[in-house]
């Protein structure tokens, strides 16, 4: 498994996430829609920039955001919202550039995201993803994360877009 830590969010490695969105993911994948032509537009990578600092570098922040590094490359970025403090339920959330899906990048960065979460107080962590994401539902399980809706072996199998709340008890 390769070595994956987590960096808090600073100017540096807002480029550097920059770069990797770019390079290794869509637009729609790590930031909120804007409007015009598909892609990496110049006005995607300043929104891109603009809403990480008016988030995750405001003063004070909205919510706690790491740069995944992986072997030394910035290679996504998970978050934590509100900021973890003391009794406090956050919500996770993590993007990976393409190249570092499917190596177990996605549950490790999960645990550490759960250990930053505990360690400041916080008593629970929610994720909200997709029936179809196979990789965030793996992770969300290995973590110990309960699933609702949870698919059962021997139901059916819900849309791939339908959406899947998960919970995970940090005290």
């Amino acid at each position: 498994m390769p070595e994956t830590r987590l960096e808090r969010l600073d100017e540096r490695l807002l480029d550097e996430l920059l770069l990797t969105a770019v390079d290794d993911a869509d637009p729609a994948e790590v930031m909120p829609s804007v409007e015009g032509p598909p892609g990496w537009t110049p006005q995607r990578r300043d929104a891109f920039l603009t809403f990480h600092r008016a988030r995750a570098l405001a003063t004070p922040p909205v919510e706690t955001v790491y740069a995944v590094v992986v072997d030394g490359r910035v290679c996504g970025a998970a978050r934590l919202e509100p900021p973890p403090g003391p009794g406090a339920t956050v919500e996770a959330g993590i993007w990976l550039g393409r190249s570092c899906r499917g190596r177990g990048v996605g549950g490790r960065a999960l645990q550490l995201l759960a250990a930053q979460a505990r360690g400041a107080g916080a008593v629970g962590l929610v994720a909200v993803t997709t029936a179809g994401n196979a990789g965030a539902l793996g992770a969300l399980r290995q973590v110990g994360a309960s699933l609702s809706p949870a698919h059962a072996p021997g139901t059916p199998v819900p849309e791939p877009a339908a959406r899947v709340d998960a919970r995970l008890d940090l005290s």
